[in-house]
Parts: C-alpha cells; sequence; structure tokens
C-alpha cells in the first residue's frame, strides 16, 4: 500500500519544537509504514516542488494523492492547506486518518470531514492507524480513478 501523508514540510528557519517535533513524527510515521509493508510519501522539502508555480504545483500534489492507495494527514500544528489536501483526499475517496492535538475539538476546515476518523496525534499507536488504513484499502472495491482533465477544477 502506497501512503501519502500530508503535513507541513518541515524547513529551516523553522521554531526548533516545532521542527523537531514534525521530523519526529514523520520518522515514526517512517517505522510504523515500513513495519507494515508498506511505503509512505512524507512532506518533506523538495527543490523542485518549492520552483514549481501555484497551479502546478497543486495538480503535482492532486497526483500524489491521487496516486496513493491511502492518506494520513498531520494537523498538529493546524494548516489550511494541510486541511485543503485532506478534502481533496476525501473528495478524492481515499481511506484518511487525520492526525490532530485534539480529536474532540479538530481544527477549522476538517470539521466539515465528518466520515474521517481524526487521532490525538499524542496517544495515536501508527501502527494500527496503518493497520485500518490497510483494512480500509483491502475492503474498498477497486474503482478506474476519473482522468486527471475531470479534477482539473478542483478549487485548489
Amino acid at each position: 500500500m502506497k501512503i501519502y501523508v500530508a503535513g507541513t514540510v518541515p524547513r529551516a528557519g523553522m521554531e526548533p519544537t516545532l521542527f523537531s517535533g514534525l521530523e519526529d513524527t514523520y520518522r515514526q510515521i517512517t517505522v510504523a509504514v515500513r513495519q507494515a509493508g508498506h511505503t509512505a510519501q512524507l512532506p518533506l522539502f523538495e527543490d523542485a516542488l518549492a520552483q514549481m508555480e501555484t497551479r502546478t504545483f497543486q495538480e503535482e500534489i492532486h497526483r500524489r494523492i491521487r496516486d496513493a492507495d491511502s492518506v494520513i494527514t498531520i494537523l498538529d500544528p493546524p494548516s489550511l492547506s494541510v486541511a485543503f489536501e485532506a478534502h481533496f483526499a476525501a473528495g478524492a475517496g481515499k481511506p484518511q486518518a487525520i492526525l490532530v492535538e485534539d480529536p474532540a475539538n479538530p481544527p477549522p476546515g476538517v470539521r466539515e470531514l465528518m466520515h474521517v476518523h481524526c487521532y490525538a496525534l499524542s496517544e495515536t499507536s501508527l501502527r494500527s492507524v496503518v493497520q485500518e488504513l490497510a483494512a480500509q484499502v483491502a475492503a474498498k472495491p477497486s474503482t478506474v480513478a476519473p482522468p486527471a482533465s475531470a479534477q482539473a477544477s478542483s478549487p485548489w
């Protein structure tokens, strides 16, 4: 299973605690995904993405989400652009797990995704999240994705 991880990209110059927290979270996800025999595409800095025009960047992110079997969305810290990725993944019908600071009070932009499970990032076993996503992917009927041109009208 290929998992797309939506989250804030750790960058030089970030507040050090936030930077190390993101790196630690992505490291834990990598371990859980590999132990389960799957692959993950993490939100790490890529020079090619950073140089893309906005529309091209959006299309590339959409392509990556469409190409994935499932999505793990990290919304700690909350991010509007990551919330857009969560909505796109939900609209594309991807099994998704959202990790937040407080699942009882998810950040704005995510509350509308009632059918997507939210987990407390600090208390969640990433191994169980990966297992749950794998079960959802296995249970999902195989469908042919709509052509990319049909999704080009996405608002972001």
